[in-house]
């Protein structure tokens, strides 16, 4: 089942369902736009509950009262909204003031009493001819300052509906009436479905009444109220849409919400599957069949890149659709064929739909992959500057603490050496004499304008401090060549007497110093020089009778008849004797070497050849040992030194490596020249752990394998050591785990 929801086949299918359905759906809304459009000029439907509802009733109810409104408004028309019955809306500006034309039927009845009481502050209405031209009216300023005749804009407004079709007022302003009808009263109007009525009175009271209308009233309400705007006018607004028009509307608003609704239910539909199909296109994305998540290249682009075409795409898919869908209804001048615009939109509807989802699953993908955050250029962006920023705010405070450091640091030595100097007799002098130099320049400084001669008194104090200083620093030159000749190991040399005191203190405690290492050195030379001369001695005292027990064991060897377990004995002694003959023989060697008595002969030697003469000395070791000898030596290195000094060290070493290597491992000597030195090179590797210092084991009587199973005295490395060193040469041993390596290096001649 697995294997399925991640296969790409079932993706694929997903993909042309998911374009499939959204094509439906393009054509879904395509279809219900040109159908809503093509059942009438105008639309009617407004989402309400009912047509009763609707805000084509209450825009046509509202109209007269609207413009009657404006009218009195006069210098504050602005713009109007005049609601036509068709649907249409007309909009009419302030300026320039509207212009006195013959249209609506105007009913003046006879003056009365009250009516001509009235007339004195607000007067009658006139109406030009016909056949006269028509005149401009004042500016809105101008007509208030001659008191301009409101009902003449009342007159004008009311022109713009005088034969509508659909709706029919009865407007009463005092005595004046205006109308489109046959009505003589207000009550004429009110036997329709669909009216409204609102009355002012004289005193400002009003009062609203309406009929067929259940939407909300608020939009049929004016500020009608207002005694600034209408003073003590008695108005009466009457409006009523003719059941005729009435019932030709609803019937257009139920066709167009009968074509809404089926639209809406399928178009919600189309939407759900489309959902679903984004949703396991989401859920599946990024990974393959088995349901792992792998990295492709184009998971490498800028997340950016996938928001901006995420978005680019929806929104211009979106607004390429609605212009091409406008165009193919013809609704604006200029409009692409039909034949053109109908292809295009589902085109643009189906590149929007891959592009918006593309780059969404792309963009679910980084999620998947955590790389949403880090292929961001915001992201990077941002922590780089915070990476800087932070990189400056450490140095900025790693600098600051380092100040505060170096100040506390001062401040601490500066009170630690001054407290120092305080507590000595050399640094009281110092300081005093310090002091009470400054003190004398600055009372010289300050009587010499008066009295001359004090500067005299301040060239002599200058002078005196100065032979001071002369003298402070021979005596610190003196100390500093003296240390330098005692480094140098001259110890026998003595500083002589400083002329300041606190120097005269630290010379002497130097030349004792000197005198304490050249008694040590002596009596250690001494030490060393009795310890060798000891062991030569008794090494040299030891050959005589031990060439005697030699000699008289193998005349005991040679005895016939002997019991055989005496014969044992004798050779165990004779074994014996020749390892303690071998062992005063280097202990005498080693000896000599390091107590500068033994004579090295210095002949041109061929490195090589040495190496392989002493290698044929051992081949019969080497053959039984089980060892690899891997042997690489460079031809004509010659050195300068003791061919039968360097042939025992070399033998030393090879004789070390069949004794401490490890069975079936390669011995590696080598012979190469090393930037213009002979370099002989011995590893191999060590059949124990090696736990033990480079420096400790070319040492007299040390041994690598602390158990001591093994053959050996412990002086091999150091022979070899002090021959090569005598021989002028380089010993230098490391050690690298288990590999065990020595080089020796000469010069080459």
């Amino acid at each position: 089942m697995k294997r399925l929801f991640y296969s790409k086949v079932t993706k694929a299918i997903a993909w042309l369902l998911l374009l499939a359905l959204t094509l439906a759906f393009v054509y879904e809304l395509y279809t219900a736009v040109n159908e809503y459009i093509s059942d009438s000029e105008y639309s009617v439907y407004d989402f309400k509950k009912d047509f009763e509802s609707s805000s084509t009733v209450s825009g046509l109810l509202n109209t007269p009262l609207q413009l009657l409104v404006s009218a009195y408004r006069e210098t504050d028309i602005g713009s109007v909204h005049i609601y036509q019955p068709t649907g249409e809306i007309i909009y009419m500006e302030s300026t320039p003031a509207p212009t006195l034309t013959p249209s609506p039927k105007i009913v003046t009845p006879e003056p009365t009493a009250s009516s001509q009481a009235q007339a004195v502050s607000r007067p009658q209405p006139t109406v030009a001819p016909i056949s006269a031209p028509p005149t401009p009216s004042p500016t809105p300023a101008e007509a208030e300052a001659v008191d301009m005749n409101v009902y003449e804009y009342v007159h004008e407004y009311f022109s713009a509906i005088e034969n509508s079709e659909g709706l029919e007022y009865y407007v009463r302003i005092n005595d004046a009436v205006f109308t489109n009808c046959d009505a003589k009263s207000e009550k004429d109007l009110m036997d329709s479905r669909f009216y409204y009525l609102a009355e002012r009175r004289s005193d400002g009271e009003c009062s609203y009444e309406s009929s067929g209308y259940r939407g909300s009233t608020r939009s049929l309400y004016s500020h009608f109220g207002s005694d600034h705007l209408y003073g003590s006018d008695s108005i009466v607004v009457c409006s009523a849409i003719k059941d005729e028009y009435a019932q030709q509307m609803k019937e257009i608003w139920q066709g167009q919400e009968a074509v809404v609704r089926r639209c809406y239910e399928r178009l919600l539909v189309l939407l759900g599957g489309i959902v679903l199909l984004i949703i396991y296109l989401v859920a599946a994305a990024g990974k393959n069949s088995a349901g792992e998540i792998k990295r492709s290249a184009m998971d490498k682009l800028w997340t950016e890149i996938y928001l901006a075409l995420m978005l680019g795409g929806s929104i211009g898919a979106v607004a390429l659709c609605a212009v091409l869908i406008e165009s193919s209804l013809g609704t604006y001048y200029g409009a692409i064929p039909q034949y053109i615009s109908e292809p295009l939109i589902f085109v643009a509807a189906g590149l929007g739909m891959l592009i918006t989802v593309s780059s969404l699953l792309m963009l679910v993908r980084k999620l998947r992959q955590g790389r949403f955050l880090k292929d961001s250029v915001c992201c990077i962006f941002i922590a780089f500057a915070w990476r800087i920023a932070k990189a400056v705010i450490f140095r900025l405070f790693r600098a600051l603490r380092t100040v505060w450091r170096f100040f506390a640091r001062t401040w601490k030595e500066l009170i630690t050496e001054t407290r120092s100097i305080m507590a000595k007799k050399t640094g009281r002098w110092l300081l005093g004499g310090l002091s009470v130099f400054s003190f004398l320049l600055w009372l010289c400084g300050t009587f010499t304008p008066d009295a001359p001669i004090f500067l005299l008194f301040a060239i002599v104090i200058f002078a005196a401090a100065v032979y001071a200083l002369i003298k402070r620093a021979k005596d610190m030159d003196e100390i500093r060549k003296g240390t330098k000749e005692i480094k140098g190991g001259k110890l026998s040399y003595k500083i002589s007497t400083p002329y300041s005191a606190d120097l005269k203190e630290l010379a002497d405690d130097i030349n004792h110093i000197a005198k304490g290492l050249d008694e040590s050195v002596a009596a250690k030379l001494k030490a060393e020089k009795l310890k060798t001369e000891l062991i030569t001695n008794v090494s040299h005292d030891l050959k005589t009778p031990l060439t005697s027990i030699i000699s008289y064991t193998e005349l005991l060897s040679k005895v016939e008849g002997l019991p055989e377990e005496a014969a044992d004995y004798i050779s165990i002694i004779a074994g014996k004797s020749d390892k303690l003959k071998r062992l005063t023989q280097d202990l005498f060697d080693i000896s000599k070497v390091q107590s500068g008595s033994e004579t090295i002969a210095f002949e041109r030697l061929d490195a090589a050849l040495l190496i392989e003469q002493t290698l044929a000395e051992y081949e019969k070791e080497i053959k039984n040992s089980g060892l690899d000898f891997v042997v690489k030596l460079e031809k004509d290195i010659y050195v300068n030194a003791d061919g039968k000094k360097m042939s025992r060290a070399i033998g030393n070493l090879i004789g070390n490596i069949l004794k401490y290597s490890l069975s079936g491992t390669r011995v590696f000597i080598s012979l190469a020249d090393k930037h213009g030195k002979a370099s002989m090179e011995f590893k191999n590797i060590a059949s124990y752990y090696m736990d033990f210092d480079t420096d400790e084991i070319v040492g007299r009587f040390v041994r690598g394998d602390e158990s001591r199973s093994t053959d050996g005295s412990g002086l091999g490395l150091a022979i070899a050591k002090s021959y090569v060193e005598a021989c002028k040469g380089v010993f230098e041993l490391s050690i690298d785990g288990d590999l065990f390596k020595i080089v020796i290096g000469f010069d080459r001649v």
